[in-house]
């Protein structure tokens, strides 16, 4: 029988507690492969705690491939890839409109990319604006350092710290007008590497690497993630993950997997994973699995995140965190780089964040779009019941992944939609080579309320009957 001591102190919920002490029995050896876990009425019962905390702490468990669940059986322990010594960290020589497949005009276009802009909260942001304005005007005017506002980072650093467990410095951390700037930039920092990009994924990021004439191979993803294999067979520098939620897919990348990419990453000097964030914050039952910034021993993550996604597109500030590595290419650099967010935006954003706006603006988008999502749910049962189609992606996103039950293949699921007034997206338009034959399409939820978004499952279910 497992025993922990809860620390009543803390932030951290119970179930969460058991889920981190339960992971690192697993992750240490104290656990073998292949052990059962104890029930988990008898485990709650043991530790005097509510079943619901013991469920909680196995789904989080199972969804990051640390468990397995037995049908009739129990729960059993997965076998988890071992991390390798790591090896010291490397001493360098001196030295998203395109954002993903649009569609047509039609009355409902279900975009992937596409946010409740009604739900931002335009009164608070004006007031902080006129804060800024009063408080922060002589800093406004003055130069800003190319990395962006100080304060700033420490704040982003602190949010880090509290809710992905990281501990960057802030002079790690860089901040930019949008991710494809960034990337734009670290393809400066990384000259004559060769990129692995997931294969389905983000195609707007093949896009910035051709632009900059950085050559890359797309790299298949299985249910875990990026297949490391085929990773090695492309003899690439450096690879870009969307470990959280796997863009369009829609998986949380196992714990082995993880594991297998940071060993790649630390078996030479010059290789680095790039861990895209874009979707964490929004997971509708468990908490985000932990970054590879936060696994990695190396220091060879370098870690994007971006605030277009929760607040809004048009507030174009994201950033990069840089291992201290890469950290000493760009200093000596960084006075040929401008910051490409202005000083107005970075104060009046450090204000939300500070003030607490920032973690309720969360909470409350993630009911809306749970209720969104729901409603779109309710609204393609019949076809679900009747055979037509099976949905996956349904924990964490803005999107769904509708699959034909009878096979038909995805470019008769778009017509036949587009007949009816809805615009999906078919899973090929997603692949960066040659695309295969799919019966499946991309629908996203984000952009329309739940009334609309009746109306469009309702058409969709007219279509595909």
């Amino acid at each position: 029988m497992l025993t922990i001591t809860f620390d009543e102190t803390s932030r951290r919920p119970r179930y969460e507690q058991l889920y981190r002490f339960i992971r690192d029995e697993i992750a240490s050896g104290g656990l073998p492969v292949g052990a059962k876990l104890p029930s988990k009425r008898s485990l709650a019962k043991h530790l005097s705690i509510s079943l619901n905390t013991v469920e909680n702490a196995y789904a989080q468990l199972a969804a990051e491939g640390f468990i397995e669940t037995v049908e009739k059986k129990g729960y059993y322990v997965l076998p988890v890839v071992r991390r390798k010594q790591p090896t010291p960290a490397p001493t360098p020589a001196p030295e998203q409109p395109a954002a993903r497949p649009g569609g047509t005009a039609s009355a409902f276009v279900l975009r992937t990319n596409a946010v409740d802009a009604g739900s931002f909260p335009f009164a608070t942001w004006s007031r902080l604006m006129r804060d800024s304005l009063r408080e922060d005007h002589t800093s406004l005017v003055r130069e800003l350092h190319p990395q962006g506002d100080r304060d700033l980072r420490r704040q982003i650093v602190d949010y880090l710290a509290e809710y992905r467990n990281m501990h960057p410095a802030p002079d790690q951390i860089v901040i930019g007008a949008g991710t494809t700037y960034l990337l734009g930039m670290l393809t400066e920092l990384l000259p004559k590497r060769k990129f692995a990009i997931e294969e389905p994924g983000y195609t707007m990021l093949a896009r910035t690497l051709q632009s900059r004439g950085a050559p890359f191979d797309p790299v298949p993803v299985d249910d875990e993630g990026m297949d490391p294999v085929l990773l090695r067979l492309s003899e690439a520098d450096v690879c870009v993950v969307t470990p959280a939620n796997q863009f369009p897919l829609c998986q949380v990348m196992s714990i082995s997997r993880r594991l297998q990419l940071l060993d790649w990453a630390s078996e030479r000097r010059h290789r680095y994973i790039v861990e895209d964030d874009y979707d964490s914050d929004y997971r509708y039952a468990l908490k985000p699995a932990s970054t590879l910034y936060s696994l990695d021993r190396s220091q060879r993550v370098v870690y994007f995140n971006t605030f277009a996604r929760t607040l809004t597109p048009s507030l174009r500030i994201a950033y990069m965190i840089l291992p201290p590595a890469l950290l000493d290419v760009y200093l000596p650099r960084k006075q040929l780089y401008s910051c490409t967010v202005s000083g107005f935006e970075q104060r009046t954003l450090l204000r939300f964040i500070r003030g607490g706006h920032y973690e309720r603006h969360l909470n409350r988008m993630r009911t809306i779009y749970k209720r969104r999502r729901n409603a779109f749910l309710a609204g393609l049962q019949p076809l679900v019941d009747r055979g037509k189609i099976a949905i996956a992606g349904m924990e964490a996103g803005l999107h769904l992944l509708l699959s034909s039950m009878p096979g038909r293949g995805e470019k008769a699921m778009v017509k036949k939609a587009a007949e009816k007034g809805v615009t999906v997206f078919g899973l090929s338009d997603f692949f960066h080579a040659e695309a295969p034959q799919t019966h499946t399409v991309v629908a996203g939820f984000g952009g329309l309320d739940e009334q609309a978004l009746h109306r469009a499952a309702a058409a969709l279910c007219r279509a595909w009957r």
